[in-house]
């Protein structure tokens, strides 16, 4: 894989000349530390996130001198994920920021930082999860055809893999590893007893043609190790380990490894953060200049900011009494139907609020857009 088909810049990122810009919504093990002065200075300003391994009671898989690994990182994103890690999640996209801190059934408190991270430091101490992720499971591959571990025949279609140009070839060169594997041929003969699976190639929203095609090539080369009962991480299924990888792209996640000290901290207005995540659902070639001035009022402290209240998020439940729905219809429609109806239009109402109450934040802190906006 081109390492450049996963390239940054191609992520819609927040950045200047020297820094790229992501956010964190601060959950409520980062509130606690705040509260109870565990990670404050002596001016109640926050000098570092820390790890949740660092939180963590037990003896944690991984101790503060492990380096970051395919393994720990899986572990971190995974659905039930490991609380023992040494990674801090990051997103590049502010609307993943705002629907984790605003939505996070109570483990968030709409609380914000976005982490400075030197251009050059990319791929160090922090890394785009998805893309790591692949290009970890492609390593360990190689590795398995330099041991032997995966014969010349499944090397073979690995390598044509590799090589395929659209979709239509990766499951052309899975139905000729499949029917090679029902003629129990060489290592193969293990694909009777695993057998390789229908490859369940898709596309993910947060990629391009090109990013998903090389997804998606993976996809394909795990069936093949599928069949051959073999898996890249220990007692974990390689559909799984895919799985994972779509959850990190899915959030435009970025892995942070052990602590964000203090001088990557930058603190950020939950208001501010509501303006990047509208100025980042622009095109790209509109929103470029918007970024780059936004930006530079956040980090010179210039906003004029205004807030909307979000603390009456939910309807109460005696908003749905049968009586109420009735009034509404006229008993035409069910009242599961009504009550669903007046709840999405509660919430649609609530998200035309919040848009016109950033956009007036925007046309008076960047009033050159004013068209756009």
């Amino acid at each position: 894989m081109e390492n450049n088909v996963f390239d940054i810049t191609t992520f819609n990122v927040i950045e200047d000349n020297e820094n790229y810009y992501f956010f964190r919504a601060l959950h409520s093990a980062d509130d606690n530390d705040i509260k109870n002065h565990i990670i404050t200075d002596e001016n109640s300003q926050v000098p570092r996130i820390r790890t949740n391994r660092e939180r963590y009671e037990g003896t944690p898989k991984y101790n503060e001198d492990s380096s970051i690994s395919l393994e720990e990182v899986f572990d971190h994103i995974k659905t039930h994920y490991l609380k023992e890690t040494n990674c801090i999640s990051l997103s590049s996209n502010a609307n993943v920021a705002i629907m984790y801190g605003r939505y996070g059934r109570d483990f968030y408190h709409d609380n914000y930082a976005m982490i400075k991270v030197p251009k050059k430091d990319l791929g160090k101490k922090v890394v785009l999860a998805g893309p790591y992720m692949i290009d970890e499971t492609q390593k360990e591959i190689d590795r398995l055809i330099e041991n032997k571990t995966i014969d010349d025949v499944a090397k073979y279609y690995i390598d044509s893999i590799t090589y395929a140009r659209s979709e239509e070839d990766i499951n052309r060169i899975i139905s000729m590893a499949k029917n090679k594997a029902e003629e129990e041929y060489s290592m193969f003969r293990k694909g009777i007893e695993y057998g390789i699976n229908e490859t369940n190639l898709s596309s993910y929203n947060a990629l391009s043609k090109e990013q998903n095609l090389e997804k998606n090539k993976l996809i394909a080369k795990l069936d093949i190790l599928d069949a051959l009962g073999i898996k890249i991480l220990p007692n974990v299924s390689n559909k799984f380990l895919i799985q994972t990888i779509g959850n990190a792209f899915s959030s435009l996640e970025l892995i942070h490894y052990k602590d964000i000290e203090k001088d990557e901290i930058i603190d950020i207005p939950k208001g501010a953060v509501d303006a990047l995540s509208i100025i980042q659902q622009l095109p790209e070639e509109v929103s470029k200049d918007i970024k780059r001035d936004f930006l530079r009022k956040v980090l010179n402290k210039e906003l004029d900011l205004t807030s909307f209240e979000y603390s009456d998020l939910k309807l109460d439940e005696n908003d749905f009494s049968i009586e109420d729905m009735y009034n509404l219809t006229g008993g035409n429609i069910s009242f599961s139907d009504a009550k669903n109806i007046k709840e999405k239009s509660f919430y649609l109402a609530k998200s035309r609020l919040r848009a016109r109450n950033v956009l007036e934040n925007l046309e008076r802190n960047l009033p050159e857009y004013k068209d756009i906006f």
